[in-house]
């Protein structure tokens, strides 16, 4: 009976040292953010002094400096500026 129960501990923390490593490599393979097309600048999630223009990506807004001439560029229809594909390897 101990070693049944012995087994069934090891067994145990065998499986949750696997699932803590798995989630470990989930997080580590999250994307960086996508660089501004024009001034290569990673683009922020969050709206700030230093990232004040919305830029639409993959219909998420994300910012970038006011440094950046996106008058061309195609608009959402909230108003920012659609980033343009980027280019295929």
């Amino acid at each position: 009976m101990l070693k049944k129960a012995t087994s069934l501990l090891v067994a145990g923390v065998f499986a949750a040292s696997l699932a803590s490593a798995s989630l470990a490599q989930d997080k580590s393979k999250q994307k960086a953010p996508p660089n501004c097309p024009v001034c290569n600048m990673p683009l922020a999630t969050k709206k700030s002094d230093k990232n004040p223009v919305g830029v639409s990506v993959n219909k998420h807004v994300m910012f970038c400096c006011s440094g950046c001439d996106m008058s061309t560029w195609k608009k959402d229809k909230h108003g920012n500026p659609i980033a343009p594909a980027p280019p295929k390897k």
